[in-house]
């Protein structure tokens, strides 16, 4: 199988479509509305300050909304600050704003 992989390489376009399509495939709908709302109003803030905001938008728990959050981070769509950097405005990673545009 190492063979079949090294012979064929990798075209980078079908790797980014197949990409986006899995990852818009794994997502909630609630993930899926946060990374619209993130693409179409790019906020200037923190995410503490955020939460409230989707909290309104969603209509669920604030719970619920850190929930997502934090799993866009976990798969790379989003970055926010942390322990370390409080403070850094929540905003999409490429990829994050690959699948947002997609998902319009």
């Amino acid at each position: 199988m190492l063979q079949t992989i090294q012979e064929d390489p990798l075209n980078p376009e079908e790797l980014k479509e197949a990409l986006i399509k899995l990852v818009k495939a794994r997502l909630t709908r609630k993930q899926k509305d946060v990374l619209i709302y993130l693409a179409e109003e790019p906020p200037r803030t923190n995410v503490t300050r955020l939460v409230p905001i989707l909290v309104g938008h969603l209509l669920c728990a604030p719970s619920t909304v850190w929930s997502n959050l934090n799993v866009l981070r976990a798969v790379g769509l989003v970055e926010f600050g942390d322990i370390g950097t409080k403070g850094k405005p929540i905003q999409l990673t490429v990829l994050g704003r690959l699948v947002a545009q997609e998902l319009r």
